[in-house]
Formats: structure tokens, C-alpha cells, sequence
């Protein structure tokens, strides 16, 4: 068997074209042997020295073997370089026991050896006939050389473990008698027969005898992803994780000490072999021991003659080991051991005992042990800490049991107890007790656990034992949606196939609560066509029934999807729905106030078309009840908030928003609160009504009849024929202004402020000026006015030259405003806090004005440029 694995190592980089059985040899006898399916197994790590030209390919014909596949994560094949971490962090890229091991004899590296090509396993070999696609991982439990494959019957992956004979150690001759030495072979072959012994969930699972063969020792069994040691440096391990497999191991101590009788004898980091699964499962019997009569475990000394790699790791050892004339121990020596064991997992791989195979510095460390937690205490919470020092205590009898530990304060996290439960799933045959545990303690927990376990332990098992198991998909649909409504978005991708499984199986109903409770995060966050057409189709069966129960389940899962649901799907199918909802609305306020909130909802995304077709459905719910009054309302704001102008239609205003709000104001139960909030909403109905009124008013005003000079027919202007002169206008409420285009083309503020002696400005910034400084307005804004006229005259005296003139007696001057509403402005400004051009320059003093010695200053100003630009436009459109 080692042959055949070094020849599949040394075939690892594959390059070339599949090779065929008949182009390997062409002789006699290899065409009447039988090829080995081990011998074309792809390799992922290649010796440096290999030939790429001899490699062989993946499978493209019956007769080539399939290539490795490519895994990634914890629970599949690690795609890893044929290089191995020891505990200093230090890389090598040969596979070497001193690697894991420091301080101990190195073994003969398999990489080391040469392939023999020749090799092959014969045809009984049960490795040949039950698995397939085998490739080379990485070394676990210290010496064990571990390919991960599939087996024929079933697809489930497996792990094989080999030890290549070649890489054997011996105990000396003067240990032993020469013909009957130990060896590190016969330590290995014990451990697989205690293996074989130990059916338990928490002891290593093998699936087929031990194959001892002149080559090799193998064993196939369940899936191993690494051993604690590497694992720890290669992925780290959370805290929750720590509290799971610390679990795991006491279980499977209880086992070993009250069932079993054994005493493990080396419990070690490499002794503890987590699976694709993620349980931790305990291996490494080969030094186990069985009990006595009494209860009492017999016990061999360490001693310096005999080589570390056939005794126990020293550094894990209980100090009982080593006193003189003790021939039998208890059960506190695996206490011990597991004590710093715990303190290796919870340091994140430091040794609180470091002898290095030295049994002098191995006693002084004992002897300081509290010392030594002091020093990695602060890494282990405190209710753990105080056993610790328990456990790691030299007195036996102060040792607690592995019971007692189980029961410990620290290991009491509902996250880890729930894992737990769902990790021996199988175990539980209740259906009903099954259901309520996914469904309900399950997803309590989530929240408490890493993102990371999510994915690689719950949804794990929901693979394992739920996959095909209908009766159990309602149960494992809250789990799923909690994970999916808090899981980062590249993980969304690793829940898609359980729910598109669950959607395409069950009807809707059956889970009808978990579907309203997730319905947004389910049609949004997935993107599945199949689920957003089941959620539409869950929507439309609910809200279109007869049942009113049903109808109260369609408005709260209209309601949750109404920002995200297709219009089409709204105009086309939900209106006609809601049309016929009198029946169901009649004199009941609750109701009609949900309606109102979906119809608040939906409006928000709807536009003036739209909201034609939407807004009579308002005169439904025709309750004069407070919550129906105050629920208009909030729609009206709503409105308004989101766009006032897609309110065109005066008579919807007015009928089916404003009359109800006015009915309501007689409501005398109602409170202030709801009051002012209906008067703000009917002061913006009235506002838009003025609005479009407005509106309508100067889009009227714009087509005026012009008559030219010397021309008895009316020609009509069209605002296309006249300049842009006017850029932005803003109505009457909110500090209405008007901005022009100076002669020059630039953009004239009335706001700004020119310093220039001779600037000037428009009558109606001189009425503003005027009314921000008194309060008497009336003679002086009527003498402003005047002035204005007069100095009209004179700019437009000055043009006479062109012969060009036009009648305005019938048409309102756009450019002039009124003196009323000049005042109006005033007002205003006054209001506002005089924010209009105080001190400026172009007030005139109605005596200072009249004077004959004041000089019209001949620079034009924005009205002289104002009549320039129509004159000359007027003139060239009619000449």
C-alpha cells in the first residue's frame, strides 16, 4: 500500500493527456494483471524532483482515473502545498514527525522515499473495490499519512489512513529482546484495535478492518479534516468552538472511564481528530489501558532509554506517572491530561508545560504550575480558571471528575448547548420534538453564534440528516431566513438551494407565518424567480379570498413588499381587488386605517397617472372616525412630501382628500395632536389648489393678442416668439422673486447689492426696501409707483427713434408688478426680518426725487436693458 501511495504522490501535478491502460506497458504480464485504481490516484503534493512528462491526467475515459477535486474550507479537502506547519510557525516541504514533534528523533520522510512504479495492490485489496478518488492531504495524529476520497456505493467521503513500514521506529535491543522488540508499528496496530472496539459518537469512526499488508498499515474511516494541533495554527478556533469540543472530549472521557473502563493514557492535542463535520472525535489509543477489577488502570513508567515517540507526550503526562514504585492509576490521570489539553485550546496552542522530553524540567514546571496560570489566566474566563487549578492539581484526590466538569458554569452558553442538540440530531426521534427544536430554539440562538459556524457546522448538518426529509423543511425555514436576513451578501449564495428546495416543495400556507414575518428580506435579498413569483402568487391568493382572515394576511404582506412590488402588478391586479373591498371595510375604523396605511405606501411611488387611478379608492373607507381622519391625513402629507405636483386633478383634491379632512375637523374626540396634524394637511391641500389655479392662470395669460403699428390685424404672441427673459419664478407663498437677464446676458439678482453711485433698481425692490424700514406704506409706495411710471417714459422716450411701438392696453405688463401686490411682498419682507436689499442705493426719497437738479444718470439699468431686449425683438419679429 505505501508503494502504491508514493507512486500516487509522485503522479500528482497532472499535465499531460489521460493515459490508457494499454499505453502503460505493453508486456504480457502486465496486460494479465489487474491495474490499481490507487496507482492513477492524482496527488496534489509532488516531490520537487518528480518528472511532470510521467503524470497522468484527469479522467476523460473509462479507464483513467478521475483527478483530484478542488475543495476549499474546513469541511472539505484542504488545497494545500506539500508543506507542513510545526508549532513554531515554521514551513518545511517535506512531511517529517520532528515537524509536529520538536525535540524528537525525526522519522524517514515519505516524501523522501523513491516511487516504485511498479508497485500495485492485488485484487483482494477492499482500498481497490469500496473507494475511489483518493488524494494526499497532509500527515494527522503524528504519523498517519491521510487521502481523502469517496466511496463506491453512496458517494460519502472518506478519509484512509496509512503508515508506510519503511517509516518505522524500534525500541533498543537492551529495552527489549532483539526478536520481540516494541515497535512504533505494533503501537500503531493496538490503536486501530481499540478503535474498532469503541462504537461511540465521540471515538473515531472506522469503516473497515485494519489492512496490514508488507507494505503498510491501512485504515479507512469517517472523513477527517485535520487534528486539533494543526488545525489551531493552520484555521484558529473561536471560543464557541473551544466550549464544543471541550464538550465533546469530556463526553467522550464519561464514555471511556464509566462505560468502557479504559484509561486513554495520551491525551493530546494530535490525539483529537476533527472531522469534515467539525466534532471533535478522540483517537490515539495506543497507549490506552484497560481497568483492573478495582477500578485501577496499570501504568508504565516514561523513562529516558526509551525513545519519546514510544512512550506518551511528556508534556501531557499526570504527574502520578512518575513517582517511584506506582504501578496503577486512576481516572484523574486523563483529568490531568485533559486540564492541559484545555489549557492549549483556550492559549491558542501554548504549551503550559513545556519539559521537552526532560524529566528534571518537567518537575519544576509541576511544581510552579499555579505560577504558570497566572501567566495564561487572563487568555481563560474565570469560572473555568478556578477548575483549572483544580484539575491540574497534583493532589489526586482535589482532581474533580470529568461529570463534574460537564457540569461547569462555562460550558452552560445556550449557543453551545443548542449546537450541541443539533449536532446529535439523529439521536432524537420525536418528529414533533424535532420541529420545535429547529423551528424555535434554534433560531433563538442564532444571533449568539459566529457567521463563520453558521455555515460550517448548522448548515452542515441540515445536509446530513434533513436533505429530502419534507416534514422537517416548515421546521428549518425560520433557522434559514434568520441566517439570511443577518448573513453577509457572499453567503446569501450558500442558503439559495435550501430555500429554492423549500419553496419548490411546500406550499406557502403551510409556513404562512414565517413568510409574512420574512417576505421582504425573501423576495429582495435572494433574487430567486421561483420565490418572487410564490410570493406574488402568496399575495394575490390571500388578498383575492373570501376569508377575511386571509384578506388580513394579503394587506400585511401587500404592505411589507409595496416598495418593492412591480406597479404592473398593482395596476393590473391588486386595484381591481381593493374595488371590491367595501364589504370587508364597512364600519369598522381598524380596518379601513390599514387600508389607508397600504394605499400611503403605495402612493409613494406612483405618479400623476397613477395616483388618478389610486386616490378614489380613498372614498372607501368612509369612516368619520378619528384613527380613518388622521389616517388621510398622513396620506395627504405623505403626498406632499413625496411630490406635490402629481396632484393635477382638482377634483380628487378637493372631493376625495379635502372634504374628508373637513368632515373630520367636527370630531370633537379628537386630540390636539391629531388636530393640528389634519389642519397642516388641509393647509397643504389648499395650497396646491392654489397652485394649479395659478397655473391654469398663466398659462391663459400667456396667449395675448398683439396689434403692430400701422396694422389693424391682431397677431397672437406665443411665449416662443419673446425672449427668455424670465428664468426661475416661484409662486405667491413662499418669497416669490424673479429673476431677469441683464443685456449682457448675465444673470441679474435682485438680491445683490451694487455700490455704484449711479446704480439703479426696479420699483418693485424700492417697495420692498420702503416697507422693510416703516410700517406706513400706503402714500409712499403710491409716490414710488409714480416714479416709476415717469422714469418708464423717459426710457422708453429714449427709443423713439426705432418708430416702433405696441399696444398693451388689454395685456397685463409681465414686467410692472402691481402696487398690491408690491405691498403684499412688503409685508412679507418685513415678516421674514428685512432680508430684502437694505440700504441699497436705488432708494430715492420721494422729495429728493422731485428736485429739478437731480441728472437721470444715462447708464442703462436692468429696465433699460429689459425694453432694449423687447423692443428689438418685437421689431425684428414683426418688420
Amino acid at each position: 500500500m505505501s508503494k502504491v501511495c508514493e507512486n500516487s504522490r509522485s503522479n500528482s501535478t497532472i499535465a499531460g493527456k489521460p493515459l490508457e491502460n494499454e499505453n502503460l506497458s505493453t508486456s504480457n504480464s502486465f496486460k494479465k494483471s489487474k491495474l490499481s485504481k490507487l496507482a492513477h490516484f492524482a496527488i496534489r503534493s509532488t516531490p520537487p524532483s518528480v518528472n511532470p512528462s510521467t503524470t497522468i491526467g484527469p479522467k476523460e475515459s473509462t479507464s483513467s482515473t478521475t483527478g483530484p477535486f478542488l475543495f476549499s474550507g474546513r469541511h472539505t479537502v484542504p488545497n494545500r502545498k506539500n508543506t507542513i506547519t510545526d508549532i513554531g510557525g515554521h514551513k518545511s516541504s517535506q512531511y517529517s514527525v520532528s515537524n509536529l514533534l520538536p525535540s524528537r528523533p525525526s522519522l524517514v520522510s515519505p516524501t523522501s522515499i523513491q516511487p516504485s512504479t511498479s508497485s500495485k495492490i492485488g485484487n483482494n485489496s477492499s482500498i481497490d473495490t469500496k473507494y475511489h478518488t483518493l488524494s494526499y492531504t497532509l500527515i494527522v495524529g503524528t504519523y498517519w499519512e491521510k487521502y481523502d476520497g469517496f466511496s463506491a456505493i453512496g458517494g460519502e467521503e472518506i478519509s484512509i489512513l496509512t503508515f508506510n513500514r519503511k517509516n518505522n521506529i524500534k525500541a533498543p535491543v537492551r529495552v527489549g529482546r532483539i526478536k520481540n522488540r516494541l515497535s512504533l508499528l505494533d503501537l500503531l496496530r493496538y490503536e486501530i484495535n481499540q478503535l474498532t472496539l469503541l462504537p461511540n459518537p465521540r471515538i473515531l469512526r472506522t469503516l473497515e478492518p485494519l489492512e496490514d499488508t508488507k507494505d503498510a498499515l491501512t485504515i479507512p474511516c469517517e472523513h477527517i479534516y485535520r487534528t486539533l494541533d494543526t488545525m489551531v495554527i493552520h484555521d484558529g478556533i473561536t471560543l464557541l468552538e473551544s466550549k464544543l469540543g471541550a464538550l465533546q472530549i469530556i463526553e467522550g472521557l464519561i464514555y471511556l472511564h464509566n462505560t468502557a473502563h479504559i484509561l486513554h493514557g495520551n491525551l493530546t492535542p494530535s490525539a483529537i481528530y476533527v472531522t469534515g463535520n467539525g466534532l471533535w472525535k478522540i483517537g490515539g489509543f495506543a497507549f490506552s489501558v484497560s481497568a483492573n477489577d478495582a477500578n485501577m488502570y496499570p501504568c508504565y513508567p516514561w523513562t529516558k532509554k526509551l525513545s519519546p515517540d514510544l512512550q506518551p507526550d511528556l508534556d501531557f503526562l499526570a504527574p502520578e506517572y512518575l513517582e517511584k514504585d506506582i504501578q496503577f492509576v486512576t481516572n484523574a490521570a486523563d483529568v490531568f491530561s485533559f486540564g492541559v489539553l484545555i489549557c492549549w485550546i483556550y492559549t491558542g496552542g501554548k504549551r503550559i508545560i513545556e519539559a521537552k522530553n526532560n524529566l528534571e524540567t518537567y518537575h519544576i514546571v509541576v511544581d510552579q504550575l499555579d505560577k504558570c496560570l497566572a501567566s495564561v489566566g487572563f487568555e481563560i474566563e474565570e469560572p473555568l480558571l478556578s477548575q483549572i487549578r483544580d484539575v491540574l492539581s497534583k493532589d489526586v484526590s482535589k482532581r474533580p471528575t470529568m461529570q463534574g466538569l460537564a457540569l461547569s458554569k462555562h460550558f452552560k452558553d445556550p449557543a453551545a448547548s443548542v449546537l450541541r442538540q443539533l449536532d446529535d440530531l439523529g439521536q432524537l426521534f420525536d418528529p414533533d420534538q424535532k420541529s420545535l427544536f429547529l423551528k424555535e430554539s434554534l433560531s433563538k440562538v442564532l444571533k449568539d453564534i459566529p457567521e463563520s459556524i453558521w455555515f460550517s457546522r448548522i448548515v452542515q448538518r441540515f445536509n446530513q440528516s434533513l436533505i429530502g426529509v419534507v416534514e422537517f423543511y416548515p421546521a428549518i425555514l425560520k433557522p434559514l431566513c434568520v441566517m439570511l436576513d443577518k448573513c453577509e451578501s457572499h453567503n446569501i449564495k450558500k442558503l439559495d438551494i435550501w430555500f429554492h428546495r423549500i419553496f419548490e416543495r411546500i406550499p406557502l400556507e403551510v409556513v404562512e407565518d414565517i413568510v409574512l414575518e420574512y417576505l421582504p428580506i425573501l423576495y429582495k435579498k435572494l433574487g430567486d424567480k421561483l420565490i418572487q413569483e410564490k410570493c406574488l402568487d402568496f399575495i394575490y391568493i390571500n388578498m383575492s379570498s373570501s376569508d377575511e382572515c386571509h384578506i388580513k394576511v394579503g394587506l400585511n404582506a401587500c404592505k411589507k413588499l409595496s416598495m418593492i412590488i412591480p406597479m404592473g402588478f398593482i395596476m393590473e391586479i391588486l386595484i381591481p381587488i381593493l374595488r371590491g373591498y367595501g364589504k370587508y371595510l364597512d364600519d369598522n375604523p381598524t380596518r379601513q386605517a390599514d387600508f389607508l396605511s397600504l394605499i400611503e405606501d403605495i402612493t409613494t411611488r406612483c405618479n400623476d397617472k397613477e395616483l388618478e387611478i389610486i386616490l378614489p379608492l380613498t372614498s372607501i373607507a368612509n369612516s368619520l372616525h378619528t384613527i380613518v381622519v388622521y389616517a388621510k391625513a398622513r396620506l395627504v402629507l405623505s403626498l406632499c412630501l413625496n411630490g406635490a405636483q402629481r396632484l393635477k386633478n382638482h377634483v380628487i383634491v378637493t372631493h376625495d382628500l379635502l372634504h374628508p379632512l373637513n368632515l373630520g375637523l367636527g370630531l370633537m374626540e379628537m386630540n390636539d395632536k391629531y388636530f393640528s396634524e389634519i389642519l397642516h394637511a388641509m393647509a397643504q391641500l389648499v395650497e396646491q389648489l392654489q397652485w394649479l389655479k395659478q397655473m391654469k392662470t398663466k398659462k391663459e395669460s400667456k396667449e395675448g393678442l398683439l396689434k403692430v403699428n400701422g396694422d389693424s390685424k391682431e397677431q397672437s404672441v406665443s411665449v416662443v416668439n419673446l425672449p427668455k427673459l424670465i428664468v426661475s419664478e416661484a409662486f405667491t407663498n413662499d418669497n416669490r422673486k424673479m429673476s431677469f437677464l441683464s443685456a449682457d446676458g448675465r444673470l441679474d439678482d435682485r438680491f445683490f447689492r451694487r455700490f455704484s453711485k449711479d446704480s439703479r433698481s426696479s420699483i418693485e425692490s424700492e417697495c420692498s426696501y420702503k416697507l422693510s424700514k416703516t410700517s406706513d406704506i400706503s402714500d409712499d409706495s403710491y409716490k414710488l409707483v409714480e416714479i416709476g411710471n415717469r422714469r418708464k417714459k423717459s426710457w422708453l422716450n429714449s427709443y423713439n427713434k426705432q418708430s416702433t411701438s405696441f399696444d398693451q392696453s388689454n395685456v397685463p405688463s409681465p414686467l410692472l408688478d402691481s402696487p398690491t401686490r408690491s405691498i403684499r411682498r412688503g409685508a412679507r419682507s418685513v415678516r421674514s426680518g428685512g432680508r430684502s436689499r437694505t440700504g441699497s442705493p436705488a432708494y430715492i426719497d420721494a422729495s429728493v426725487s422731485n428736485s429739478p437738479n437731480r441728472k437721470d444718470s444715462g447708464k442703462p439699468n436692468i429696465f433699460t436693458n429689459l425694453s432694449h431686449n423687447l423692443t428689438c425683438t418685437l421689431r425684428n419679429t414683426f418688420s
